[in-house]
């Protein structure tokens, strides 16, 4: 009888459910805007920790390079055809849309009698297929 007793609870110890992947959550971007080719860090949570798991895009479907990830961060690199727009993050089949992200391209201003260079946001044309 003491046999028996043990054998379930033995059993039952080993009866587990499958992990629930919660959706990610996308919170701050650091910092909140950068070039093309930059490393930034999304912050946020459920993000898991297999580089391969995990998609960023940057205005729809520009395709971010991961190089580091925890389970709250993700560091990325900014792609090149980029533009200012939202960014999201899919993990597995579980996707966050973030606010959006400003991607910076060099503008020429005239200063006085002169033209200077100075970050201004990297919009995309409209109509552009690009």
């Amino acid at each position: 009888m003491t046999f028996i007793i043990v054998s379930l609870f033995s059993s039952c110890a080993e009866d587990k459910d499958p992990a629930v992947q919660l959706p990610p959550i996308i919170s701050t971007y650091e910092p909140e805007s950068a070039f093309a080719n930059e490393s930034i860090i999304i912050r946020g949570e459920n993000f898991g920790t297999s580089i391969n798991d995990v998609e960023v895009s940057f205005f729809e479907d520009e395709i971010a390079t991961v190089t580091a990830i925890t389970n709250t961060s993700l560091t990325v690199t900014i792609p090149d055809n980029a533009y200012v727009g939202n960014v999201s993050v899919k993990v597995k089949n579980l996707e966050a849309e973030g606010g959006e992200f400003t991607v910076l391209t060099i503008c020429s201003v005239y200063i006085g009698d002169r033209f200077a260079p100075v970050p201004c946001p990297r919009i995309k044309p409209s109509g552009s297929t690009l």
